[in-house]
């Protein structure tokens, strides 16, 4: 791999998210912190420290709004409004993701990058809402 190149795989890590019947976030009770904190970080990381005369290309793949459906406590707190808690969990998800984007541009822009960067959002069918799948039926 050639300098100024990171790929992020959609690497599963059992002991910041797990699965979980609830819609808490395990990591909540268990000492740690949510998987997509640690990208934040390590993408922040390589921003910061990156020479900006050289190219950059970074691939981040969040495995928000996927199974298990789970949030920060502090983003499934903002949506206490919605009443179907796997549509409370979904909501805080994708603001949760919202905010991950919003810190990666803000760090591009803070690193004089941003004014040279192509930016390229792509989505799957998102997450799975059982309370969906009753209406079907």
């Amino acid at each position: 791999m050639s300098r100024g190149v990171f790929f992020f795989p959609c690497v599963f890590l059992p002991l910041i998210t797990r699965r979980a019947r609830s819609c808490v976030c395990p990591c909540a009770h268990s000492g740690t912190q949510h998987e997509e904190y640690l990208f934040r970080d390590y993408l922040t990381n390589i921003i910061r420290t990156h020479d900006p005369t050289t190219p950059l290309f970074l691939n981040y793949n969040p495995k928000l709004i996927h199974y298990p459906l789970q949030a920060p406590q502090e983003y499934q707190d903002k949506f206490a409004h919605i009443e179907t808690p796997n549509r409370l969990v979904y909501a805080a998800m994708v603001n949760f993701l919202d905010d991950q984007l919003k810190n990666v541009t803000g760090e591009l822009k803070a690193a004089g990058l941003w004014d040279n960067t192509l930016m390229i959002l792509t989505s799957d069918n998102g997450g799975f809402v059982r309370a969906f799948l009753s209406l079907l039926l």
